[in-house]
C-alpha cells in the first residue's frame, strides 16, 4: 500500500494534524518535509495511506490547517 505526504508549515501544525487525523480514525505519521530535504525551505509532513489521503485532506480543511502540497511517496 502507497503513502502520501500531506505538507504543512510546521511541525507545530503537523502535530495537530496528526492529533485531528487520529480522533478520526486516520492513522499518520509525521516526518520532515521532502522539499525541506531537497533545500525549498522549512516544513513537516504527515504521511498517511493513500486510502486515507482525500478524506485526511478533507478533515484537515475543515479544521483550518492550511496544507502547502500533497506529494506522492515512493512508487
Amino acid at each position: 500500500m502507497g503513502k502520501q505526504a500531506i505538507n504543512l508549515t510546521s511541525v507545530t501544525y503537523a502535530m495537530k494534524a496528526q492529533k485531528i487525523l487520529e480522533r478520526r480514525g486516520i492513522f499518520s505519521h509525521i516526518g520532515k518535509s521532502r522539499r525541506n530535504q531537497a533545500g525549498m525551505g522549512c516544513g513537516y509532513s504527515l504521511y498517511v495511506h493513500d486510502k486515507d489521503v482525500l478524506m485526511a485532506i478533507g478533515i484537515l480543511t475543515e479544521n483550518g490547517l492550511t496544507i502547502v502540497s500533497v506529494d506522492k511517496v515512493g512508487v
